[in-house]
């Protein structure tokens, strides 16, 4: 892999200038932000006490390494908001330098390399996980190394990132099942033996999370907050489903635009998304009811701006389009996704479609709906996209 040196220079350079304005202008003097103050007094729990009754019963419902890593932090440079604010920027570098070089080590062109390191970096919320302490950028961090390391197959790493992407987020697991799946799929069909190391990394990366769900007695720390969440246990969301369905549009709308012809010249999925369309009215978008117990009464960022520029009686009309536009978007990572199959083509494309169902399979499990939790599906989405057009035009030429 062949990184221009000025690219990559110019790259840190912007990260450099466009973190230090937004902290200087915005973020500096912002008093605690949505569930920092929360997230920072569970760091400070475990910057007091690592132990097996602290993993049981902190109050958190996600898995503990991001509030452990913040506590070593704190430990070395303080509590303060800025000191912790301050790993957060850290983390929000290296996460887009190592996208950088995930693109890189995918594409062949430097403008696509550009152009997508870009449109990920202004991403509604990442520019807000680049400043303040939340878990999820470390998420993302550990997403970008695993899916590096699934593109170059390295047992390794692989087993390194996505066993830290587990204890980031238990819905990591997403990842994890499309790249056990896609490995099972090489070794029953091609043969392939080093697919085993994977798949033998794979169960090892799982051990950690597996080990902690046999601490809790389920999938999340014995607490409060899962009794009030979790109390009549998971279940299938269908309307969650539909959201993070609507969202592929929505925060992929410029490279959906860009290559529209071929999501909406075919006339057979336009159609089949026009008929199914009609089910969102039965799973309608709503605020789920922890999050309207907290006074949030929207699922986002995007929700939010319809409330406020169109207003709430049209907000079920805009869903439902965003829906109608983003079926054809799924139909075709579908029909990619059958046809790799069927021509035996596992590749690194395929992995990408495997992701994407296999992230809309757990997603509605979850007890919340946000926006925040599609996130991790748009590195993904927009590199199938981009990778799969490269190579159907280089094949056209």
């Amino acid at each position: 892999m062949k990184v221009p040196f000025k690219s990559l220079l110019l790259l840190i350079l912007f990260l450099i200038f466009y973190q230090s304005i937004l902290y200087f202008t915005i973020v500096k003097n912002q008093s605690f932000w949505g569930d920092e103050y929360h997230f920072i007094q569970t760091a400070k729990q475990f910057n007091k006490n690592i132990s097996l009754s602290q993993l049981k019963h902190y109050n958190e419902m996600s898995t503990p390494l991001p509030f452990i890593l913040y506590a070593l932090w704190g430990k070395l440079w303080g509590f303060q908001l800025h000191n912790l604010r301050l790993f957060s920027i850290i983390i929000g570098f290296i996460t887009i330098l190592t996208y950088y070089f995930l693109f890189r080590k995918c594409i062949d062109h430097e403008k696509p390399v550009i152009l997508l390191t870009i449109f990920l970096t202004f991403q509604p919320y990442m520019i807000g996980l680049m400043f303040f302490v939340y878990t999820d950028m470390l998420t993302m961090l550990f997403l970008a190394l695993t899916l590096l390391a699934l593109r170059k197959e390295d047992p390794i790493l692989f087993t390194l990132s996505s066993c830290a992407g587990l204890l980031c987020r238990q819905y990591f697991a997403f990842l994890l099942l499309a790249a056990s799946l896609y490995f099972l799929f090489r070794i029953i069909i091609l043969k392939d033996t080093h697919s085993y190391k994977m798949i033998i990394s794979a169960i090892i990366s799982a051990i950690p999370l597996l080990m902690l769900f046999l601490l809790w007695n389920g999938f999340s720390p014995q607490n409060k907050m899962k009794i009030r969440y979790l109390g009549k246990g998971l279940y299938f969301h269908p309307s969650f489903l539909i959201l993070y369905i609507s969202l592929l549009f929505v925060y992929l709308s410029p490279i959906i635009i860009y290559y529209w012809k071929y999501f909406y010249r075919n006339y057979r999925f336009v159609l089949l998304s026009l008929l199914i369309g009609s089910i969102y009215f039965l799973f309608p978008v709503e605020t789920s009811e922890p999050a309207i117990e907290a006074n949030v009464l929207t699922v986002g960022f995007f929700h939010r701006l319809i409330r406020t520029i169109i207003g709430q009686q049209w907000e079920q009309l805009i869903f439902f389009i965003t829906f109608v536009l983003s079926l054809p978007i799924l139909f075709s990572i579908g029909n990619d996704l059958y046809h790799r199959w069927k021509s035996h083509k596992f590749d690194f494309i395929f992995i990408l479609d495997l992701s994407v169902f296999s992230f809309l399979l757990i997603m509605p499990f979850s007890y919340l709906n946000w926006e925040k939790y599609f996130l991790p599906l748009i590195p993904i989405t927009m590199l199938q996209i981009t990778l799969k057009n490269l190579r159907n035009s280089t094949t056209a030429q």
